[in-house]
């Protein structure tokens, strides 16, 4: 990890399962992870970027015009994240699964925009988040630890949502606070937009 004080993870990939979690607590690695993808569609690419004590990695998979419903030949994988800096992560994709257990993670930033497939968040209690879901066809599961202040904007045309009405008050049409929010340290904000 040497001098590092910040890293950022961007996935872009046409189509994807995806699980992300943490590495163990003495591991010195940045991330450990897997991909295993169709080899119909190009080898996906990491590059590596550092910068005075920040690292940003992108792993990036081109998708082919001339492939049919190239959309449905995805990649499958599972990446460990080091929590000993600030993390922002970015998942682009056409449709995904993505199984996100930041519990133990030190995400500042999240960033999601995926056209359809799942979305499962865990965050953490003790870092505070600020996210971002753009989707037009997916179904999204968040789990936020009750210590910690929520902020919930949700694009109106969603259809279905289901919030804890005893922890959730809806302050105007599409906003929704915890009633911890303005007395919790830890906050976690929240954008959803999309048509669902």
């Amino acid at each position: 990890l040497g001098n590092l004080t910040k890293a950022s993870f961007k996935f872009e990939l046409p189509s994807t399962n995806l699980k992300i979690t943490n590495v163990n607590e003495n591991a010195t690695e940045i991330f450990t992870g897997f991909l295993k993808y169709s080899q119909v569609l190009p080898k996906p690419t990491l590059s590596e970027n550092r910068h005075f004590g920040e690292a940003a990695y992108k792993i990036v998979q081109t998708e082919r015009k001339q492939v049919p419903l190239s959309n449905n030949i995805g990649n499958s994988g599972e990446f460990k994240l080091t929590n000993a800096v600030p993390l922002e992560l970015v998942f682009k994709s056409n449709t995904a699964v993505l199984d996100l257990n930041l519990k133990k993670l030190r995400v500042s930033a999240l960033q999601v925009d995926s056209k359809a497939g799942s979305i499962n968040v865990i965050f953490p209690k003790d870092f505070s988040t600020r996210a971002y879901f753009l989707t037009q066809a997916s179904l999204i599961k968040l789990t936020i630890p009750k210590e910690n202040g929520v902020s919930l904007k949700i694009d109106s045309s969603f259809k279905s949502l289901k919030l804890d009405s005893e922890r959730f008050k809806k302050f105007d049409k599409a906003n929704y606070k915890s009633t911890n929010f303005d007395t919790s340290q830890i906050k976690i904000e929240i954008e959803i937009s999309g048509s669902a």
